[in-house]
């Protein structure tokens, strides 16, 4: 209680004293006791009373608008609370999902750098001295190899080399199919650009490979449309494009807001 009164504005108590006093002077004469100068004439003082009913009104009226004011202010700081915590929600959101998006990233330059490929073909010849590539010389190794079988329109015959590299790249299509489908499904408002971040991190040799997938291997039916949705073979050369024939495989989405002709060409 004493901490209350505390709390109390100085003038609070000025008014106080002020009105009661005042009313208990008016008690006082009435009971014949005169604490003014002249004797009240009660006759008037009640005539004097009944004008206290307009007030009335007006002090009811106040109170009505300073209720409906505390009751704004009130809804006011509930929306503002409720906002900062949707705020810190969206925030822990987005955190959870970029540690989550970078850890993956992570995961597939991990996976590139576990892809090795003989680099002479010799790897049924136990007779001579084998030699590998790794990373992404590998995998540039390995789309040398399916260039020169022409498999550009050839399905079995990628498959067949595809079988030959099979834990390798069937992990790698598995991984970058999980970032895409990641970024796919989240709640995170600006998917492409961690889609952008996604593709800078793609070599050449890369974008083919994932696109043959596409074409001629399991990603045809879950992949393909997510790269066509999201530009993801927008980095490729129009070289590499043409020469394995992704223009004309994939629609032109898929390309971003580079330009396909009618005749594949593909546009800076």
């Amino acid at each position: 209680m004493n901490d209350q009164k505390a709390k109390l504005p100085p003038y609070f108590w000025a008014a106080a004293i002020v009105f009661f006093g005042t009313w208990a002077a008016i008690l006082a004469s009435a009971f014949g006791v005169s604490v003014f100068p002249k004797s009240l004439n009660f006759e008037r003082t009640g005539q004097f009373g009944d004008s206290f009913g307009f007030l009335n009104a007006i002090m009811a009226s106040f109170a009505a608008i300073s209720a409906f004011a505390a009751f704004q202010s009130q809804r006011e700081e509930l929306d503002r609370t409720k906002k900062a915590e949707e705020n810190r929600d969206l925030f822990a959101y987005k955190r959870d999902f970029e540690s989550t998006f970078f850890n993956l990233l992570t995961l597939l330059r991990e996976t590139v750098k576990e892809i090795d490929a003989d680099i002479e073909n010799v790897k049924y010849k136990t007779d001579l001295p084998r030699k590998f590539a790794y990373g992404r010389d590998a995998i540039t190794k390995i789309l040398e190899r399916l260039e020169k079988q022409k498999i550009a329109e050839d399905r079995d015959k990628y498959i067949k080399i595809y079988g030959e590299y099979r834990d390798d790249l069937g992990h790698y299509f598995r991984t970058f199919y999980h970032i895409v489908r990641f970024i796919d499904e989240s709640e995170i408002e600006d998917k492409k650009r961690y889609i952008r971040l996604l593709r800078a991190t793609l070599s050449n040799a890369e974008i083919v490979l994932i696109g043959l997938n596409c074409i001629h291997g399991g990603g045809n039916k879950k992949l393909k449309p997510l790269v066509e949705r999201y530009a993801l073979l927008h980095n490729i050369s129009s070289q590499y494009a043409e020469r394995w024939g992704l223009t004309t495989s994939f629609h032109a989405t898929a390309f971003g807001d580079r330009v396909v002709s009618s005749e594949g060409k593909l546009g800076s």
